[in-house]
């Protein structure tokens, strides 16, 4: 190893004494100097990089040595050059690939039978230069080790996996591996490991370690690789043949499946695809998650167990139906459960599992009915987990959990004893219950605590021990909550601190009481009659009672008597009524007092005081009435008073009747309640059914308002005339139909009977109103014009009224007001002709006519309106207007609309345009005007600019539409639309599919695109032309070489083609690009070029590097794009890559000497090492013999002449002769 130190150090001083002393020849540098990197498959990559400060092209020439000793620069002459010539970019990093396949090597620019061979030692240099000019310049001498060969594979059990308990750290083991080009072994000086892949350098090995969740075996031709590598690692401490050990942290509960690979420093990796059976493991974590609880199950004290798996791997072996196991072990000494002592532990159950998830929580329960390991109070449980895959791969045991169990079961029975559900209840009550506790764990009931609506109202302490019945009970003072409803509820509590509610529903759990507490008497009030009511006989008297927490019984009423008191009981009790008499013996305005109790079922009882007046004399009463009255009644005057109406007795009057002593009929005049006061009193409607003229006397009589029976007495008389004829009126003017322009009124009246007129008036309805007595007279100017109602009435002094006169007339004063609604400026260009309309309105005599005048090249002109409703007050109208052909375009076109009245009033409006009279084009950016374009099924973009031809001057009518037409089919699409139209210049970009204008392949058609302008009546429409040749035929392609069904050989040569030669043909818009496509067996894309053609026609050839894909067979395929985008795949072909033959082997016969004919048979693999032929024969042997491929187990007959002698060993052959 010295003696290769030492030549490396000489030979790098030769070449710096080389840069020295040579002149300069040239300005090529090397800016980083050449380095070698050995790769796998024995390739060794020159990295270096030059530049030419005279920007010339640049090549390099490539020199190789093989010695173990670094040569000196002298000994790399022409016979070591493997490479000339090679171009080079000037300044970019360049690598060159030294291989050792020939084609491949070839490629890269190495000269043929330059390769590198497996632990071949190479030293190369580099000479760069200026091409044309020469002047080399050499790198750096750099050696390499070309290293082809994978480190050994694994040997039976080599590769092992271990699982923990409690934990899912998986072991993985296996024996450190040697390499076939050098290995120092387990030499110190030399550790770790040293490979000859590089003179003088040190390597290593790694190990790459592959892990999937699964219960079948790792298989690399289905198992995402790169997604599972667990670790890439060196193997360190290397010695060789001795094991390595990793811990790996995986998933706990889970079935795993490994993989490993051994790769060396180049990159050369041991195991194929799939990996073999030694380098596959199998191991099945343990939980590391199991936790216990105890708890109730349906009443049933249970222990459960729970943890965490993946269900999911432990049944993802589809070979298998038997269901993965979940095995649950149990111990009842205390002791944790770990493999040492699971054949001493219970198992307790076992649970099938045919599905299920990546993270499934698995709860097992633990009951006293287990047929192994019954459940049982104050014993300390243990519990591990063992799982089984579906395949029958089995796991450690899981963490280990111990659980103390004790009594979790409740008391047996609570039951509310007092008070009973429904009660009322006051002051200080006793509340109880029955409990009891049958748990000899138990011990009995400890405490009882009793609440009202969840409050805690007392605890009964130590209520009973050991099972068996007891009362427990505890004394409240219900005054210190506010009245009302509660929910009464307890709990029993046993020695371990176990419950149970009333309420709950639980087994042995009463229901919940409800009470209401009820410490405050009713409410009682006295509301009729009021306090110092006047009272007479006997009285009514009534009130409520009112206990919001309780149930009033009965209402009793106690009053006062001349000689002492008595009682009566009252009827009803919320609201209640009693009949109190007032004895007779009282004197008029003494007091009578009443006291009312209303008792309630508790017990309670509310008072309410009252007391009254006795009145027990007439009131005073008299009348005034008018000597005539007519329909509206007289005002009759009536006067009536108690006879306390000075006196704090004052019952005051409760009814007045008047009564006509001629026919019998009565008024009945009512003040209450509560009775007035007394006092003067007007009746202004009183008439007694009195006919015309007929005379009455009418008496009066009054009640007082004492309660309940009133004192009655008659007063003085009046007598009265009735009369119900109302007065005669006529209104003399105006008469009905006049037009005035202001109203003069004239009216007269008469009353035949004896009260006279009292009032006579005009009405200008919604003006005014004009009065006089028989006589009415005045000027009335209403102010607006329109049509007026007069309506003339009068009235005499006893309220008969007549209406006796109306007329209608109008009266006419303002012109029209006529407007002009549309069009309306701005931006209104007219042409042609157009519709004006608008409105008129006349609130006097009504519209009759509208004309309108307007502008012509001579003057004006007028056009008489069309009147929708003429004479109405408002009406709408319209006229078309014609627009004179002699006016300028953009010339001011006035319109003045007049309206006329019956009155022949006239009003005016009047608006300006302009002339419209030129249209304009759209602007077309693509396809231009008048150019032709190809279109294909993917359509073509239509872009334009669209304005008016005064576009964004006062001016601009803007544009309302773009439409395109195909002259050959008529078909119309359109562009653009716009209401109101779009002012000023607007950009269009619009999809054109030739189809939808039914256009189809190969059709020629002008497409129309036409702008219409927002000219009002006539727009002006201008219109553009372009041409379109429609294609939608894709190209048609072949595959001229290489032939279907061809075998690339492992030469990179093709047996019958070389090369891949693609034609294409387009007779409509012509050929964009032509390429290919290659897939493997799996519809994969490997590779692919695609290359830019143009014309009807093109033929191209690619070149690829077809053995570089690989052994296998693969689909050709061909594609073709024309210049409108129709295109795809047209054509495809399969073909063969083989770089490797058959190792031919033949058993029989062992050696021989033959004539004439000869049975051959023997088998054929994937060779591992090549070897010499001898004594074959080989294609030039003489006619009649045939060419043979033989394959596994073939058996074949060969006709030899003459004397053959076979080999006694197997030779390599793509094809044996």
């Amino acid at each position: 190893m010295s003696r290769l130190r030492s030549a490396f150090t000489l030979g790098a001083i030769f070449t710096i004494l080389a840069g020295v002393c040579a002149p300069r020849a040239s300005a090529v540098v090397f800016n980083t100097d050449l380095t070698t990197v050995p790769g796998p498959g024995g390739i060794v990559s020159l990295n270096f990089t030059v530049s030419n400060t005279a920007a010339g092209a640049l090549s390099v020439d490539v020199y190789r040595i093989s010695s173990s000793v670094m040569p000196v620069i002298g000994a790399f002459t022409a016979g070591t050059l493997i490479g000339s010539n090679i171009p080079v970019n000037d300044g970019a990093p360049t690598t060159l690939v030294n291989t050792g396949l020939e084609a491949t090597n070839v490629a890269n620019g190495f000269n043929a039978g330059t390769t590198t061979v497996s632990a071949g030692e190479y030293w190369y240099l580099v000479r760069a230069k200026e091409v044309g000019i020469g002047g080399d310049v050499p790198s750096s001498i750099q050696g390499a080790v070309a290293d082809a060969n994978p480190p050994s594979t694994m040997g039976i059990n080599q590769f092992t996996l271990t699982c923990s308990d409690g934990t899912g750290n998986v072991d993985v083991a296996f024996v450190n591996p040697n390499d076939e080009v050098g290995d120092s072994g387990s030499n110190p000086v030399l550790h770790p490991v040293r490979q000859f892949a590089s003179p003088s350098a040190n390597y290593r090995f790694d190990f790459i370690l592959y892990r999937v969740a699964q219960s079948e075996a790792f298989d690399l031709t289905s198992d995402p690789v790169p997604g599972n590598i667990v670790t890439t690692q060196e193997i360190f401490p290397y010695d060789r043949d001795n094991s390595t050990t990793y811990t790996d942290p995986a998933p706990a509960g889970t079935a795993l499946a490994y993989g490993i690979r051994i790769q060396d420093t180049v990159g050369n990796q041991s195991g194929g695809s799939p990996l073999s059976s030694n380098q596959r493991a199998s191991a099945v974590t343990p939980p590391d998650d199991v936790a216990a609880a105890q708890l109730l199950l349906a009443g049933v004290p249970v222990n459960c167990v729970s943890f965490t798996m993946n269900t999911l791997s432990l049944v993802s072996d589809p070979g298998d139906v038997t269901p993965a196991v979940v095995r649950v072990y149990a111990r009842d000494d205390g002791a944790l459960i770990d493999s040492s002592n699971l054949g001493s532990s219970f198992l307790i159950d076992s649970i099938n599992y045919s599905s299920g998830t990546s993270n499934d929580t698995i709860i097992y329960y633990h009951t006293p009915s287990n047929p192994t390991l019954p459940r049982l109070n104050n014993v300390t449980y243990t519990y591990g987990i063992v799982l089984v895959t579906d395949n029958n791969r089995t796991s450690c045991v899981s963490n280990s959990v111990s659980l103390l169990t004790t009594d979790i079961l409740p008391p047996d029975l609570i039951e509310l004893a007092t008070p009973a559900d429904g009660a009322k209840v006051n002051g200080t009550v006793i509340f109880s219950a029955t409990v009891s506790d049958d748990s000899p764990a138990g011990g009995g009931i400890q405490t009882v605590t009793f609440e009202l609506n969840g409050n805690t109202i007392g605890v009964a302490s130590n209520v009973t021990v050991g099972p068996g019945t007891g009362t427990a009970q505890v004394s409240f003072d219900t005054t210190t909550l506010p009245d009302g409803l509660y929910t009464y509820s307890a709990t029993a509590a046993d020695y371990n601190g176990n419950s149970l509610e009333t309420g709950s529903g639980d087994p042995g759990a009463g229901p919940d009481f409800t009470i209401r507490i009820d410490n405050t008497p009713a409410t009682v009030t006295v509301d009729s009659p009021t306090k110092n009511t006047p009272v007479n006989v006997q009285f009514a008297l009534s009130g409520t009672a009112v206990d919001a927490n309780a149930t009033i019984v009965s209402v009793t009423v106690n009053y006062s008597t001349s000689t002492g008191s008595g009682f009566v009981l009252a009827s009803g009790t919320s609201a209640w009524t009693g009949v109190v008499p007032v004895d007779p013996l009282f004197a008029d305005d003494e007091i009578l007092y009443v006291t009312v109790e209303a008792l309630d079922d508790c017990g309670l009882v509310g008072v309410a005081t009252s007391c009254f007046c006795v009145d027990n004399l007439c009131p005073i009463a008299f009348i005034s009435a008018p000597s005539v009255f007519g329909p509206g009644g007289g005002a009759f005057i009536v006067s009536a008073d108690d006879d306390d109406f000075l006196g704090a007795c004052n019952a005051g009057i409760n009814q007045v009747t008047l009564t006509a002593l001629l026919n019998g009929a009565t008024e009945v005049y009512t003040s209450g309640p509560p009775p007035a006061l007394g006092g003067i009193h007007i009746l202004p409607t009183l008439d007694f059914n009195l006919n015309h003229g007929e005379t009455s006397i009418i008496t009066i009589e009054a009640r007082d308002g004492a309660v309940d029976v009133g004192n009655e007495c008659f007063g003085a008389s009046a007598t009265v005339t009735a009369d119900y004829e109302p007065p005669i009126c006529s209104l003399i003017s105006p008469a009905s139909g006049d037009v005035v322009t202001a109203i003069s009124i004239i009216g007269q009246a008469t009353d035949v009977g004896a009260a006279g007129v009292l009032e006579s008036c005009v009405e200008v309805v919604g003006v005014t109103t004009i009065c006089g007595v028989t006589q009415v007279t005045g000027l009335v100017n209403p102010g607006a014009d329109g049509l007026y109602t007069l309506i003339m009435s009068s009235t005499d002094t006893v309220g008969n009224a007549t209406v006796c006169d109306s007329v209608v007339v109008r009266v006419d004063t303002v012109p029209p007001v006529v407007d002009i609604t549309s069009p309306l400026p701005p931006n209104v260009g007219v042409n042609v002709s157009f519709l004006l309309s608008g409105t008129a309105s006349d609130l006097g005599s009504g519209v009759q006519a509208v004309t309108v005048e307007y502008t012509t090249d001579s003057g004006t002109s007028v056009v008489v309106a069309t009147v929708d409703n003429p004479g109405a007050f408002n009406v709408n109208w319209s006229a078309v207007i014609p627009v004179d052909p002699l006016l300028s375009d953009d010339e001011i076109f006035s319109v003045t609309a007049y309206a006329v009245d019956a009155a022949n009033l006239q009003g005016s409006d009047t608006e300006n345009y302009f002339v419209d009279d030129t249209s304009s084009c759209a602007v077309l950016g693509f396809p231009t005007a008048g150019s032709s374009v190809f279109v294909g099924a993917a359509g073509l973009v239509l872009s334009a600019t669209l304005g008016d031809d005064d576009a964004s001057s006062s001016f601009d009518t803007g544009v309302t539409a773009a439409n395109a037409t195909a002259l050959l089919t008529g078909a119309t699409d359109v562009l653009f639309t716009s209401d109101p139209p779009a002012l000023g210049s607007t950009p269009i970009n619009s999809p054109f599919d030739p189809t939808a204008y039914g256009l189809g392949d190969g059709d020629v058609s002008d497409i129309n695109v036409c702008l219409v302008d927002g000219a009002t009546g006539t727009a002006n429409i201008c219109c553009v032309t372009f041409e379109v040749i429609v294609d939608l035929t894709a190209p048609t392609c072949s595959i001229d070489a290489p032939e279907d069904g061809v075998c690339f050989s492992f030469d990179n040569t093709v047996l019958g083609a070389t090369d891949i030669t693609i034609s294409a043909t387009d007779l409509g818009s012509g050929l964009a690009a032509i390429g290919y496509r290659i897939l493997n067996s799996l519809n994969a894309v490997v590779a692919s070029a695609t290359v830019g053609v143009s014309g009807t026609s093109a033929t191209f050839t690619f070149s690829e590097n077809v053995v570089g894909l690989g052994d296998g067979t693969y689909t050709l395929i061909s594609q073709a794009t024309d210049e409108v985008g129709n295109g795809g795949q047209c054509d495809q072909i399969t073909f063969t890559v083989r770089t490797t033959g058959p190792l031919t082997t033949i058993n029989n016969p062992f050696r021989a000497i033959v004539n004439d004919n000869l049975s051959v048979n023997g088998f054929s693999t994937v060779p591992t090492f090549s070897s010499g032929s001898s004594g074959l024969p080989g294609p030039g042997t003489p006619a009649g013999q045939s060419a043979l491929t033989p394959g596994d187990d073939d058996s074949v007959e060969v006709n030899f002449s003459g004397s053959f002698a076979f080999p006694f060993f197997g030779v390599l052959y793509d094809s044996v002769w």
